[in-house]
């Protein structure tokens, strides 16, 4: 079980660095104190130049975006750093300096703790910017890989009771050092300025999916993207998908860390976002090559505060019609991209379609683009749903004409085989059989999310029959819901009007009209159905019903064929007997036909035959009229053609 306690988050409420002991946060100035006098671990930086060529290659060669260099070391409490003694407890603590680093992140290749022991890793210049770990984030993998923090020297800290202090199992295999990425250095460094930040209103329809993505660092030196995933299952098992080619193994998936929310505070500002929300330590499940997709299982379920999602998927052997990239670019806050236009299924790097079929290919972004460090992005259709992850391309904001492929979700089910090579064991856990399924973790949905409309004429009949809406509930627990009506008088009536949604499932609504409606005079009627919290009564969803009643006397319903070439069948309606009167005018406004009064033959629909012939009997020429009729007090129009 790992994790991570974000301290800048408590600051509010406690000391600085709450998850560490009392008895050394009571001491806080003689720690600081102290500090000059713990032994550093100094690094110096490669040098820019250098790495700048290095990665020139990388991305030649399609290699993944590295953020940062790693230091290999074995550094323990037995052969470095500073042991002290504070009443009862014994501190250890090693200083890690690498001057120039825009950040520093740590792998912990032994991480083990007694129940006593505390470890806390800190910037140097600001305690309470720290992280703490205890004996309950200790995984099975003995690992712990921290996320970056923003310093060039931090402080490595344990607190534990002295009796205990022999079982402090820790030992630093690893220290990376960030150049680019996250807080970069330069512009240079920084994602192209096409890139569009998912909190625009580009990102608005994108909310549920936005929030499945993650950035995922692999070995703390080289950053992608990926998404939490849905199972058939909807128990929430933390699913992650990526691309193969981040390089994530049965050797290093413990050390992952996921980064999530990491997004700028504003449209455009390309920069601010927090790294605050973190997760460390994974578990690979599958692999393959063949459309470059990597699924792991993360150590934990995403903290409840991160309020993350699992995105849905569609493994239909199909194209998308338009398509939504969201990606962490260069390692920068997240962007999205979208493309209005239709996929196509080629191969890798080429377009012959189907190719080998393994592939999607994303002609050319109409808004944002991906860049190095949006490997393994997911791609959603127009229903919100995964159909891929970014295995490469050429897109950039330097060519915004250039493509990108993305491996086949379709193709992955089945991968290589086996359940190491494909998704189907996974994602479908109980063999449904089912070809798409739905976001999970959005709380209670509704669909359609639109207003119920009906429509008639006073005494009724009114259309549509109902209207009918299914709530979905998209959590991992059952979920319960009310309903309340706001605004109706009596006009309307619900069915199913309460009740428990198990975790995964959904309900039917349906709203129709009431016998009472018949009793509606001519206007329009609103109102609202509400639906609420089960337990607390908080509104979930707002539906807007409306009414439009017209009144009685005489409606045209339709004129048939329109246009006519000569022949026409008027359909109208009268609501009790008594004479009608019509009338045909051109767009002028001109009478050209008058056909006279008559009185129907009975209330209700009734039709006649008309052969488009002007006052005088000649034909009327080709064009575009206004047929009138009145009667009842009432006068309904509607235009028709005539094609000779």
């Amino acid at each position: 079980m790992q994790r991570i306690l974000i301290i800048v988050l408590l600051l509010a409420a406690l000391p600085a660095l709450a998850a560490v002991p009392t008895a050394l946060d009571n001491e806080a100035d003689l720690a600081k104190a102290e500090l000059a006098l713990v032994p550093v671990m100094d690094l110096a930086m490669p040098d820019l130049d250098d790495l700048a060529l290095e990665d020139a290659a990388r991305h030649a060669e399609g290699l993944p975006f590295r953020y940062a260099v790693p230091a290999d070391v074995a550094l323990t409490p037995g052969n470095s750093g500073l042991w002290t003694d504070s009443g009862d407890r014994r501190v250890w603590r090693l200083r890690v300096a690498t001057p120039g680093a825009t950040t520093l992140n740590l792998g912990f290749v032994h991480f083990g703790l007694p129940a006593s022991g505390r470890l806390a890793v800190y910037p140097a210049a600001d305690r309470t910017a720290g992280l703490a770990w205890d004996r309950d984030d200790v995984a099975d993998h003995g690992q712990l890989w921290t996320p970056a923090l923003a310093t060039d020297e931090l402080v490595v800290e344990v607190t534990v009771d002295a009796d205990e202090a022999h079982l402090v199992d820790l030992e630093l295999g690893r220290i990376g050092r960030g150049y680019r990425g996250f807080a970069a250095r330069t512009e240079a460094d920084k994602s192209g300025a096409c890139n569009i930040d998912v909190v625009c209103v580009e990102g608005d329809p994108w909310r549920e999916e936005i929030k499945s993505v993650g950035g995922v660092s692999q070995g703390g030196t080289i950053y992608c993207t990926g998404a939490l995933i849905n199972n058939t299952d909807r128990d929430g098992r933390p699913l992650f998908l990526t691309a193969n080619h981040c390089g994530i193994s049965d050797l290093n998936a413990s050390t992952v860390v996921i980064y999530w929310n990491y997004e700028s505070a504003g449209c455009g500002d390309h920069g601010g976002g927090a790294l605050d929300q973190s997760q460390a330590g994974s578990t690979l499940l599958a692999r393959w090559s063949g459309t470059d997709f990597t699924l792991i299982e993360l150590d934990d379920v995403p903290d409840a505060a991160f309020d993350v999602r699992w995105a849905g998927w569609d493994r239909r052997d199909r194209n998308n019609d338009a398509s939504v990239a969201i990606h962490h670019p260069r390692g920068d806050e997240k962007s999205i991209s979208l493309d209005e236009d239709p996929t196509t299924i080629t191969t890798y790097a080429f377009t012959p379609v189907p190719g080998d079929g393994s592939h999607l290919r994303v002609g050319a972004w109409e808004s944002g683009t991906t860049e190095d460090g949006s490997s393994g992005s997911p791609l959603f259709n127009e229903a919100h749903r995964i159909t891929g992850q970014l295995h490469g391309g050429y897109a950039s904001c330097d060519d915004l004409d250039r493509s990108d492929w993305y491996g086949r979700l379709a193709v992955s089910w089945e991968g290589g085989g086996d359940a190491a090579t494909r998704l189907r064991d996974h994602l479908d856990p109980s063999a449904t059989g089912a070809e798409f399924l739905g976001t999970l973790g959005a709380g209670l949905d509704l669909s359609p999310q639109a207003p119920a409309a009906f429509q008639g004429r006073a005494g009724g009949p009114f259309v549509p029959e109902s209207a009918t809406y299914s709530i979905v509930n998209g959590t991992i627990e059952d979920l319960g819901y009310a309903v309340e009506l706001a605004g109706a008088g009596d006009w309307f009536q619900v069915v199913t009007v309460a009740g428990d949604i198990p975790a995964g499932g959904n309900r039917n609504l349906t709203i129709e009209p009431s016998a009472t409606a018949a009793n509606l005079v001519a206007g329009t009627y609103t109102g609202q159905v509400r639906i609420l919290d089960g337990a607390g009564g908080a509104l979930h969803f707002e539906i807007e019903v409306s009414m439009a009643v017209r009144g009685r006397g005489v409606d045209l319903d339709a004129i048939a064929p329109n246009p006519s070439r000569g022949l026409a069948i008027i359909h109208y309606h009268v609501s009790h007997a008594g004479p009608v009167h019509g009338r045909v005018y051109d767009l002028r406004g001109l009478l050209v036909a008058d056909l006279g009064a008559w009185t129907p033959e009975f209330a209700g629909e009734n039709s006649f035959e008309w052969a488009a012939r002007a006052t005088g009997g000649g034909h009327l020429p080709s064009g575009v009229y206004v047929f009138e009729l009145e009667g009842g007090g009432t006068t309904s129009r509607q235009r028709f053609a005539i094609v000779r």
